[in-house]
């Protein structure tokens, strides 16, 4: 991993984990703001100039018009953090959520729903789960992770039950980034009147939109799963 996408990691786990110490909101991060605060750190600076330096948008001017100034050194520096976050995306450090959006793997729609049972303080069966939910993630965070949010003692029964749930969450997430895409692809064919290729994108819409309802149900039957175990 290169220093500045370190930098962008750094900073999309820090926003999730604001997000999780204020109980959300769970939406995904975007792309081009998340390159935008990491371009307006201070901290950050001599890792976008060099990750500038490496993919050759520095160096002597010699096009027409006036030299590139503080606008286009900006510029440049929020190209590099954007290409960061591609290749965290390539490396699977996060994930896409449609164009221009990406989540942090592990941070589905369960482990939202097991801060929520942390932060407000349910104990027994329910807080042991949801703590063995969200232990994993937050511990991805490292300190970035919010104080108050590890739940109870681990319970060792429950780590396989939370696994496979993030393993089919992080399968649903690639699901809904497909099913995002291919509706943008079927409102592109509807407006340019593509009515054959319209036909076969409606036909991958539908089979993406019942892959969706089946990972639903299945992340639903390993919650429940999991809370059995819990309860012993």
């Amino acid at each position: 991993m290169t220093p500045l996408a370190a930098r962008v990691l750094r900073a999309a786990r820090v926003e999730v984990g604001r997000r999780a110490a204020a109980g959300g909101p769970p939406w995904a991060l975007d792309a081009d703001r998340l390159a935008a605060v990491v371009e307006g750190d201070p901290a950050a600076r001599g890792a976008l100039d060099a990750a500038v330096a490496a993919a050759g948008a520095e160096g002597p001017f010699d096009g027409p018009g006036p030299e590139p100034g503080p606008r286009a050194a900006r510029r440049a520096r929020v190209e590099a953090a954007r290409a960061a976050v591609d290749e965290l995306l390539l490396a699977g450090e996060l994930a896409p959520d449609g164009p221009g959006r990406v989540v942090l793997p592990g941070f589905g729609a369960s482990t939202w729903r097991a801060l929520g049972i942390i932060r407000a303080g349910v104990a027994g069966p329910e807080g042991a789960w949801a703590a063995a939910v969200a232990r994993e993630p937050l511990g991805d965070l490292g300190d970035a992770a919010p104080a108050g949010t590890g739940g109870g003692p681990r319970d060792p029964r429950l780590d396989g039950t939370a696994r496979a749930l993030h393993a089919r969450e992080a399968a649903r997430q690639d699901l809904r980034d497909a099913l995002i895409r291919a509706e943008a692809a079927a409102r592109h064919a509807a407006a340019r009147g593509l009515d054959d290729s319209l036909a076969t994108i409606a036909a991958d819409v539908a089979a993406l939109e019942a892959a969706l309802r089946a990972a639903d149900r299945d992340a639903a039957a390993l919650w429940e799963a999991g809370l059995r175990r819990a309860r012993g």
